[in-house]
């Protein structure tokens, strides 16, 4: 718990600090659908995934940082991701000027995974980094409010694929 804790105190500010650097940021909220059915059995179906992403600016295209954290914790099995990318965002359709906009991303980046979990009568833990590239597509629907859905590929660890699908919402709390 401790090393989450840390891992998530140290990632925050340099995250903030990389997106003042664009017009805003805010919070991410989404609902985390694995791919495995190992995961899957270990965890549920489903489990909260949150984050912070820089807003969107209405240029046509820009490089941007992404964070977020993927937790589940159930019958003695626990998951905690937290994958830090590099992202090339596009607005797809929509002009520059416009409240809603549809836009697409394309990211890579590490992970930092810390697992423990019991899969066919055996215990599987670590903690370590990985490896991360997700793509999403999102519509804004107001210069602050937009949905999504997105995929993280996560490397393959002990047999065991941690990728998954999010459909969540992100709100920009302060534009620069």
């Amino acid at each position: 718990m401790k090393m989450k804790l840390f891992a998530l105190i140290a990632l925050v500010p340099l995250v903030v600090i990389a997106h003042a650097q664009d017009n805003g940021f805010g919070p991410r909220i989404g609902l985390f659908l694995p791919t495995d059915s190992k995961v899957r059995d270990a965890f549920g179906s489903n489990f909260l995934n949150f984050g912070f992403g820089r807003a969107r600016n209405g240029v046509r295209a820009s490089t941007r940082t992404d964070f977020s954290v993927i937790n589940a914790d159930r019958n003695g099995n626990r998951l905690f991701l937290v994958p830090v990318t590099l992202v090339r965002e596009y607005r797809l359709m929509g002009d520059m000027d416009s409240a809603t906009q549809v836009y697409g991303r394309l990211g890579a980046g590490l992970a930092y995974m810390d697992y423990a979990l019991t899969s066919n009568g055996t215990r599987i833990a670590d903690k370590r980094l990985g490896v991360n590239g997700n793509a999403e597509i999102g519509l804004l629907l107001t210069k602050r409010i937009n949905v999504f859905a997105r995929y993280d590929l996560f490397n393959r660890q002990e047999g065991i694929n941690f990728s998954g699908f999010t459909v969540g919402l992100s709100y920009t709390i302060s534009r620069f």
